[in-house]
């Protein structure tokens, strides 16, 4: 008897902890359930918010669309506007709630920053906020345009779009996008086709040749045709401005710009320069150059307008420095037909921060080019426009002594009007056998920072109004 009850207290223990294990197992697996669809119907709101943040952004597209510059939402007052949003097929499902704010320079709006900021009236507690930037994208976005046939070669390293409005013989190395606005072209012995032959719009043996894209829409060089003498009157007014000094009349004359570190600039003119012989790349002749400044007057040191860092130089400008803000300097001349203003790199161009607050454009009516007594090494960083002309360093003989020079670093933008140089072999010097002149190393990348935020009247690539950028906070 005594045997039989305490094999009836374990059978009674088994029974309250089995039990037990069983209550607790599906009280777990209910709670995991509830969990799961507290977790499922966070995710569903908040994608529902992502969507209707997105649809306050698309909103606020069309609104601009019909109310250019507009950034008050018809109010005339600071935001932030709840608008409620309409499902087409039933009643509100949310709404989103837009911050705007637009950027300006010199006056005009360059860009809108708009923050979206949606919700659904299933839980408003869930929200999602997105940021796009509006504008019209600029020639920032490319690492090269050339409105000609070009030669890629084999050390180069690019990275950022690369797009010609002729042919592409590319042996370099890229990352993004190779883009010709032709279908074939004619290759000749000056793109090292010999004999001469038709080939595909963009060829060669760089890559990555997936990215490689031809016939693409055509790249409009006169679109990108600034307003010069807009320019210049605004200059005038808000920024700084230089009347010719005579560089229509004598090759070695202009002005010298030395960025300073605080947002000032050192303004020299030039009185006369010293003479090279050098050749570019499509001519084979040698001519004299004046790009080496012999005699210079300092005129003094002028703060660059926060609100406008515009300089208009009405001559032929030399440049180096370290650039803070956003500026632009404008080299071109509206008083005498034929005259295109060149602008000469003398030295490194530097930014004080790489974080996208400093920026430099430069646009030449006539060439851009880089000095015969430039550094062994030279760093620029700027969108180069070369509206008229184009980019590069001339061919100069080797008894020069800067003539052959290490790595040129370029990060920002190369808009050229005609085939870029900056690396030569020698062909009409035979005691120059076996060496090169210009930079043995060329490395180009887009400045990303610019991109979406250049200085002020970077020409856009597009008429259109966009969203340059979209990210998710």
């Amino acid at each position: 008897m005594f045997y039989k009850k305490r094999q009836g207290g374990y059978t009674t223990l088994l029974v309250i902890v089995f039990g037990s294990l069983f209550v607790f197992s599906v009280a777990a697996l209910s709670g995991r359930v509830l969990v799961e669809q507290d977790a499922e119907r966070a995710r569903m709101y908040k994608a529902q918010a992502r969507a209707i943040a997105e649809a306050g952004l698309e909103y606020y597209k069309w609104f601009l669309a019909h109310n250019p510059d507009d950034t008050q939402h018809g109010t005339g007052g600071p935001g932030p506007y709840n608008i409620a949003y309409e499902d087409p097929e039933s009643d509100v499902v949310g709404t989103f709630s837009l911050d705007i704010t637009g950027n300006e320079q010199c006056g005009a709006i360059t860009s809108i920053d708009i923050d979206s900021t949606g919700w659904s009236v299933d839980d408003p507690t869930v929200t999602a906020t997105i940021t796009g930037r509006y504008a019209q994208p600029s020639v920032a976005e490319y690492a090269y345009i050339v409105d000609d046939n070009v030669w890629v070669g084999s050390d180069r390293q690019i990275s950022g779009r690369y797009h010609a409005n002729g042919g592409i013989r590319f042996d370099g190395t890229s990352n993004s996008e190779v883009s010709s606005a032709v279908a074939t072209w004619t290759c000749t012995d000056s793109f090292g086709c010999s004999p001469a032959s038709t080939t595909p719009g963009v060829f060669g043996d760089g890559g990555d040749q997936e990215l490689w894209e031809y016939p693409s829409p055509q790249f409009d060089f006169v679109g990108i045709a600034q307003d010069f003498n807009a320019l210049r009157t605004l200059a005038q007014s808000d920024g700084i401005f230089y009347a010719g000094y005579g560089g229509h009349t004598s090759e070695g004359r202009g002005y010298r710009l030395v960025f300073q570190n605080n947002r000032t600039v050192d303004i020299y003119q030039v009185r006369r320069s010293n003479v090279y012989s050098g050749a570019h790349i499509d001519s084979g002749v040698y001519e004299n150059d004046y790009y080496v400044p012999r005699r210079v007057r300092y005129l003094g040191n002028y703060s660059i307008p926060s609100d406008c860092g515009l300089i208009y130089i009405e001559d032929r400008v030399w440049v180096e420095g370290t650039i803070s803000g956003k500026v632009t300097l404008v080299a071109a001349d509206t008083t005498y037909a034929g005259y295109e203003p060149k602008v000469i790199i003398e030295d490194d161009l530097d930014y004080t921060t790489t974080s996208g607050a400093d920026g430099l454009t430069i646009l030449a009516e006539g060439d851009i080019h880089i000095s015969p007594e430039s550094p062994e090494d030279l760093d620029i960083n700027a969108i180069l426009i070369a509206q008229e002309g184009y980019f590069g360093r001339n061919l100069y003989p080797c008894f020069y002594a800067n003539s052959h020079q290490d790595t040129l670093t370029v990060r920002g933008s190369i808009v050229s009007n005609t085939r870029v140089g900056t690396k030569w072999g020698y062909t009409y010097w035979p005691w120059c056998f076996n060496q090169t002149s210009g930079y043995e190393n060329r490395v180009n990348s887009y400045d990303r920072n610019l991109a979406t935020d250049p200085p002020p009247f970077t020409p856009v690539s597009s008429p259109d109004y966009q969203f340059v950028e979209w990210r998710e906070d």
